[in-house]
């Protein structure tokens, strides 16, 4: 089967990276999202990057004006209808994905082929969910997308040969080289990778080393392009959470427990690069390590970085030492860090080595610690 129309579901990092490597490989793409803004901030972050091959003198600007001509934005999924080929790239939530599909299908040509970009999840599962399960296969994109090489093809159990065939000849019409991964949970890369960035939060989280010094370690003893903490911020944490939780639910196997703290992060919605704040604070010209702090009924307490006990916890939570802190205060403070290790936020050594700089400098003879809980 030739492809010529290609319809991109979801405007957001890997979308609009995808639409860019697809335009300029001669593929007349139509990008949806739900968002006009995400499709405006698509289309400009595309011309920018195009911009940037010109002035590499990779790409002419000829191409880049051909290339941002085929590319085409609807915020109606009912437009993709007419594509030969259609990649979904909204967010790692399965239920989303599968909303999509039962949406898109009404409208489909019955010989359109549909694929994922997930990450991780089931391929066979989302295609069981189509009216079309032989025509169906992930097509999974590496971050960033134009600069990235490798394609894994996935198959579901009812793709057919015809398909798989035809994806592979548009991954070759890409000039990108592909990998073909069975459908188990997080395929190959995430499979391999994830547990080394969630490992990485683990030395975080039980204090063996610092941001920085994780990163540094990797980069220079390893021979990494980045560091673990930096590419989670960069693929972003809310994903790797989806894919670590994928992988524990999928093979039931404790080694793939998310960290607390990646958990934590979340919640709060510190993301990584997209939300300007993850295991690097980029509010600024230059990323620093996240600073953290601990909040009681107003009062805030920071860590002093040379300080040991900044050492436990960071960046979700750093602590110094109190002086002259009210008892009352100092209470709350101590019910606080129990809480903390109760939700598994906060390692039970250092809660152990809080205690032992508390008291001394906040409780003398006040409290002792069995009351106090440390």
């Amino acid at each position: 089967m030739d492809i010529e129309q290609v319809g991109v579901i979801g405007a957001g990092q890997m979308g609009n990276g995808i639409a860019h490597v697809f335009a300029s490989a001669g593929y007349h793409v139509r990008l949806n999202d739900v968002s006009a803004d995400a499709l405006a901030a698509a289309q400009a972050l595309i011309a920018k990057n195009m911009d940037r091959q010109v002035a590499k003198a990779t790409m002419t600007a000829q191409d880049r004006d051909a290339a941002l001509a085929r590319i085409t934005t609807t915020l109606d999924l009912a437009e993709l209808g007419q594509s030969d080929l259609i990649i979904e790239a909204a967010t790692e939530k399965e239920d989303v994905k599968n909303e999509i599909f039962k949406a898109l299908q009404p409208h489909l040509k019955p010989e359109t082929i549909l694929t994922s970009n997930t990450s991780s999840i089931s391929i066979t599962r989302l295609a069981s969910r189509t009216d079309r399960p032989e025509k169906f296969m992930g097509f999974h994109f590496m971050n960033p997308v134009p600069v990235m090489q490798l394609v894994e093809l996935i198959r579901g159990i009812a793709t057919d040969e015809e398909t798989f065939k035809t994806c592979h000849a548009v991954v070759e019409r890409l000039g990108k080289t592909s990998a073909t991964a069975e459908d188990f949970p997080a395929f190959i890369v995430n499979r391999i990778l994830m547990p080394m960035i969630n490992e990485a939060i683990y030395t975080l989280y039980e204090g063996v080393g610092s941001v920085t010094s994780i990163d540094t370690s990797l980069k220079l003893g390893a021979n990494h392009p980045m560091g673990p903490l930096e590419l989670a911020d960069f693929i972003g944490l809310d994903t790797c959470l989806s894919i670590m939780n994928v992988l524990h639910d999928g093979l039931a196997d404790t080694k793939y427990r998310p960290c607390p703290l990646l958990t934590k992060y979340v919640e709060a919605g510190w993301l990584g690069r997209k939300t300007k704040r993850g295991f690097y604070d980029y509010r600024g010209e230059t990323p620093v390590p996240t600073r953290g702090l601990v909040c009681l009924e107003g009062q805030c307490f920071f860590t002093k970085p040379r300080h040991k006990a900044a050492r436990i916890g960071r960046p979700f939570l750093n602590f110094c030492r109190i002086k002259r802190c009210a008892h009352h205060r100092a209470l709350r403070f101590i019910k606080r860090v129990n809480h903390l290790v109760d939700q598994q936020a906060l390692p039970q050594s250092g809660r152990d080595f809080i205690g032992n700089l508390i008291h001394p400098a906040v409780l003398p003879g006040k409290v002792n610690r069995h009351h106090s809980g440390f």
